[in-house]
Protein backbone atom coordinates (compact mmCIF):
# COMPACT_ATOMS: atom_id res chain seq x y z
CA UNK A 1 0.00 0.00 0.00
CA UNK A 2 2.71 2.79 -1.46
CA UNK A 3 1.25 5.85 -1.13
CA UNK A 4 2.41 9.25 -3.01
CA UNK A 5 0.70 11.68 -0.81
CA UNK A 6 2.74 14.87 0.18
CA UNK A 7 5.06 14.56 2.83
CA UNK A 8 3.94 17.43 4.64
CA UNK A 9 4.46 16.50 8.24
CA UNK A 10 7.97 16.72 9.74
CA UNK A 11 8.98 14.70 13.04
CA UNK A 12 11.86 13.89 14.60
CA UNK A 13 12.27 10.55 16.53
CA UNK A 14 14.63 9.32 19.47
CA UNK A 15 14.62 5.34 18.70
CA UNK A 16 16.87 2.90 19.57
CA UNK A 17 19.71 0.95 17.91
CA UNK A 18 17.64 -2.41 17.43
CA UNK A 19 14.32 -0.92 16.32
CA UNK A 20 16.43 1.50 13.52
CA UNK A 21 18.37 -2.01 12.92
CA UNK A 22 14.76 -3.95 12.06
CA UNK A 23 13.71 -0.67 9.83
CA UNK A 24 17.01 -0.58 8.03
CA UNK A 25 15.30 -4.30 7.06
CA UNK A 26 12.39 -2.82 5.28
CA UNK A 27 11.93 -2.50 1.73
CA UNK A 28 12.31 1.31 0.69
CA UNK A 29 15.37 3.75 -0.08
CA UNK A 30 16.33 5.57 2.84
CA UNK A 31 15.05 5.28 6.47
CA UNK A 32 12.03 7.75 5.87
CA UNK A 33 10.37 5.35 3.27
CA UNK A 34 11.36 2.29 4.87
CA UNK A 35 9.53 3.76 7.93
CA UNK A 36 6.92 4.87 5.81
CA UNK A 37 6.42 1.91 4.12
CA UNK A 38 6.50 -0.59 7.37
CA UNK A 39 3.98 1.65 8.80
CA UNK A 40 1.76 1.52 5.64
CA UNK A 41 1.86 -2.14 5.19
CA UNK A 42 0.59 -2.13 9.42
CA UNK A 43 -2.03 -0.31 8.98
CA UNK A 44 -3.08 -2.11 5.56
CA UNK A 45 -3.14 -5.27 7.67
CA UNK A 46 -3.65 -4.60 10.68
CA UNK A 47 -7.85 -5.80 10.72
CA UNK A 48 -6.42 -8.98 9.49
CA UNK A 49 -3.65 -9.21 12.60
CA UNK A 50 -6.83 -8.03 14.85
CA UNK A 51 -8.25 -11.06 13.70
CA UNK A 52 -5.89 -13.29 14.39
CA UNK A 53 -5.20 -12.01 17.62
CA UNK A 54 -8.76 -12.42 18.90
CA UNK A 55 -8.96 -15.71 17.24
CA UNK A 56 -5.77 -16.89 19.40
CA UNK A 57 -7.42 -15.32 22.24
CA UNK A 58 -10.48 -17.65 21.57
CA UNK A 59 -8.29 -20.47 21.18
CA UNK A 60 -6.38 -19.91 24.18
CA UNK A 61 -9.36 -19.31 26.59
CA UNK A 62 -10.49 -22.76 24.98
CA UNK A 63 -7.69 -24.86 25.66
CA UNK A 64 -7.34 -23.00 29.31
CA UNK A 65 -10.75 -24.14 30.34
CA UNK A 66 -9.62 -27.55 29.17
CA UNK A 67 -6.89 -27.10 31.18
CA UNK A 68 -8.71 -26.41 34.50
CA UNK A 69 -11.32 -28.91 33.78
CA UNK A 70 -8.67 -31.77 33.52
CA UNK A 71 -7.05 -30.33 36.34
CA UNK A 72 -10.00 -30.78 38.45
CA UNK A 73 -10.22 -34.52 37.28
CA UNK A 74 -6.35 -35.24 37.93
CA UNK A 75 -7.46 -33.89 41.87
CA UNK A 76 -10.66 -36.18 41.88
CA UNK A 77 -8.99 -39.04 40.44
CA UNK A 78 -6.05 -38.73 42.69
CA UNK A 79 -8.20 -38.24 46.01
CA UNK A 80 -10.17 -41.76 44.90
CA UNK A 81 -6.30 -43.38 44.59
CA UNK A 82 -5.53 -42.09 48.04
CA UNK A 83 -8.95 -43.78 49.49
CA UNK A 84 -8.53 -47.18 47.84
CA UNK A 85 -4.81 -47.21 49.06
CA UNK A 86 -6.06 -46.68 52.53
CA UNK A 87 -8.28 -48.99 51.97
CA UNK A 88 -5.92 -51.62 50.82
CA UNK A 89 -3.86 -51.01 53.35
CA UNK A 90 -6.98 -51.66 56.17
CA UNK A 91 -7.87 -55.05 53.94
CA UNK A 92 -4.17 -56.05 54.61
Amino acid sequence: MKTNQPKSVQKSIRISEDVAKYIEKQDGNGFNEKLCNMVLYCMEHEADINKKVASAEKRLEFVDKQISEKHKLLEQLESISRFVSSCLRVIQ
